[in-house]
Order: C-alpha cells, then structure tokens, then sequence
C-alpha cells in the first residue's frame, strides 16, 4: 500500500471510531446504533432554532408536563429551517446515567410553516405513535432533535415502525437538524 492510501485509510478509520463516539452505548441493536450514526452525520444546522418549555435546551425536564397524569409530549417551536424544508420530524431520545441512548418517540410529518408541534392543544398533524411517559425509564436526559427534511418520507414509513428503520429514513432525507437537551432532576 502507498503512504497515500495508508494515510487515507487511517483517515478513514479515525472518522468511523469518532462517529461512533458520538453514540455512546445503545440499548437496542447494531441497526439502530448505525442509523443513529448516520442521523448524527447530518449536519447540525446552528441557524435553526428549537424550543420548548417543558425541555428548555441545558436545563431540566419539567416534570409536570411529561410525567404528571401519564404525561404527554412536550410543545417544541421550530424557526428557521432551511428554505428547501419540505417535512419536519421530530425524535426523542432518553439517554440513561451511562450514556446509554435509546428513541423513546418520534413525531414524523409535520408541516414546517406550522413551526411547532403542540401536543397539549389541537393536533396540528403529524404521524406518532402513542405517547409513553418517560418518567420512570431511570433516564438522565431527554434529547429532542427536530430533523428538516428536503423532500416527504415515503408513505410506507410511520411511527410504528422499528427506530432504524424510521432513524434510516430521517437521515435518508434530512437537510439539516438541531438538538436540544434536558436533564432530569431526580
């Protein structure tokens, strides 16, 4: 091998070992951890901005809103997306003390002039399965990440389908993402 293709090689490999670093252990299987990767390989838009009440990005999980009564999703805001926004998706992961990540829910379809989902009021579309409070997970933190994407999924893919495959898809589409976090005080 040539001192070129070594050093792409070692490139190469040194690439692979940081992606995977950024997705510390996984509960579920190799697939959802290589299509986490590859979500986490879109890029990270820093001009788009999310928000939410109840996951303020560094502070803590409010409780009351995703817990209390069975809990519900949390209100997330959106501006802006890229021009070429076609779709939003939005994913939560719950990330345990040993930086185990695992999808707790996604909310796929959601129309970007909306710029939000609020789930305490009317639906304003989207595709989700039911909502499962995560209070009682042992989780440390909730990430929530709103994907952009640049065209429409395919109609085949909703919310009942496994996390890589729904994960795969995302990052099949996606034009930009931007992810916010919150630790639960316990």
């Amino acid at each position: 091998m040539a001192d070129g293709a070594i050093w792409g090689w070692l490139a190469g490999a040194t690439l692979a070992a940081t992606m995977l670093a950024v997705v510390p252990g996984w509960e579920r299987g190799t697939a959802e951890r290589a299509a986490a990767i590859r979500l986490d390989a879109v890029p990270a838009d820093r001009g788009v901005i999310v928000r939410s009440d109840a996951v303020p990005d560094g502070g803590a999980v409010d409780v009351r809103t995703v817990c209390v009564r069975g809990g519900r999703r949390p209100d997330i805001t959106w501006d802006r997306l890229p021009n070429d926004t076609a779709e939003v998706a939005v994913v939560t992961e719950l990330v345990e003390r040993d930086g185990t990540r695992r999808v707790h829910d996604v909310v796929l379809r959601l129309d970007p002039a909306r710029a939000g989902w609020h789930a305490g009021g009317p639906q304003t579309g989207g595709d989700a399965s039911p909502f499962v409070a995560p209070c009682r997970s042992g989780a440390s933190t909730m990430r929530i990440t709103v994907v952009a994407l640049h065209s429409p999924l395919l109609a085949g893919i909703d919310g009942g389908d496994s996390a890589a495959t729904v994960l795969d898809a995302l990052a099949a589409h996606a034009t930009a993402r931007r992810t916010i976090s919150s630790a639960f005080l316990r």
